[in-house]
């Protein structure tokens, strides 16, 4: 009987930790899909401000329309950049989204557990190439940056559901698993005293 309980006490455990890491996938998923709208207006406006030092504009009028973030009102986030820039210049909202997504994934790659665990690299890296790939699929394809292609509303819908179904896997693995190295290091630690 002793065996079962163990069994059963084992399994909680990696409930739980499957658990925090699924709940700490979808609060990440959520928040980086949320900022994502900032981040990525931001590059155009910062190509904007650019453009406007390049050709000694003396003033500059830089406007954004919002939507309902997940359909919430109270959750507003920019969609769209209207301001006078070239075309070329369109893209760098993309641009600058990947590269703050990229110097986050270095910073964490860089932490002492991370850079220990291969296992956890693979992960983030899966991460964030879903996140460069869904801005450049939702922006430059789907959106007004780039090629501007008619993408019907249902197209849009199962990319998003494409790309945040990776999102979740690969961070929720990334988190199960951090959870249980830090789990184990505490073992270890424990045990060697």
């Amino acid at each position: 009987m002793s065996k079962f309980k163990k069994f059963i006490k084992e399994s909680s455990k990696s409930y739980i930790y499957s658990t925090i890491g699924i709940v700490l996938a979808i609060i990440l998923v959520l928040t980086l899909n949320y900022v994502q709208f900032y981040v990525h207006e931001l590059g155009h406006a910062n190509s904007v401000v650019l453009h406007a030092f390049a050709q000694n504009q003396s003033s500059l009028t830089i406007n954004f329309t919002y939507i309902d973030f997940l359909g919430k009102e109270f959750l507003k986030v920019p969609q769209q950049t209207i301001a006078p820039m070239p075309k070329i210049m369109f893209s760098y909202g993309v641009l600058f989204t990947m590269v703050l997504y990229a110097f986050i994934f270095l910073l964490v790659a860089r932490l002492k557990i991370v850079r220990g665990n291969k296992i956890l690299e693979y992960p983030l890296i899966i991460s964030l190439i879903t996140l460069v790939l869904q801005d450049i699929a939702m922006n430059l394809f789907c959106g007004t940056d780039g090629l501007r292609l008619s993408c019907s509303i249902l197209t849009i819908q199962i990319l998003t559901i494409l790309f945040n179904a990776v999102l979740l896997l690969s961070f929720g693995f990334f988190f199960v698993m951090l959870i249980m190295f830090i789990k184990n290091k505490k073992l270890e630690k424990e045990a060697s005293k």
